[in-house]
């Protein structure tokens, strides 16, 4: 399957809601000029010398500034702040919405990791 594009860049703090709803994100603030179409996103990422599957989720932009990638990580535990991370994207799994609470917002991350983690699998 080939890869539709791909981004670079630096870890830096999010807010911690990934965390709090048991799905840690590794956050890359994109630069202007790299503007993608929102939504989530089956992808592989190079950390290091290692190449870990996971799902992405590029936020919609409500204001003229720059957008931020959320990359969750397959099976991955540890500090990636300040840390350089190529992410490739494979497929696009959904449009981004919005969810009435954290609770549904959880059973849709499940799904598209689970979504994500056939696709890249069948790779």
């Amino acid at each position: 399957m080939k890869k539709i594009f791909s981004i670079s860049g630096k870890v830096i703090k999010g807010k911690d809601k990934g965390k709090q709803l048991g799905y840690p994100t590794a956050n890359i603030k994109l630069p202007k000029s790299h503007q993608i179409e929102s939504g989530v996103y089956a992808v592989k990422v190079e950390v290091g010398d290692k190449i870990l599957n996971g799902a992405a989720f590029i936020r919609p932009q409500s204001r003229p500034q720059s957008q931020i990638l959320e990359v969750h990580l397959f099976d991955f535990s540890g500090n990636l702040y300040g840390k350089e991370l190529k992410v490739d994207f494979f497929k696009k799994l959904r449009e981004a919405r919005k969810f009435k609470n954290d609770k549904q917002l959880m059973a849709q991350i499940g799904k598209d990791c689970k979504l994500a983690r056939q696709f890249l699998k069948s790779m």
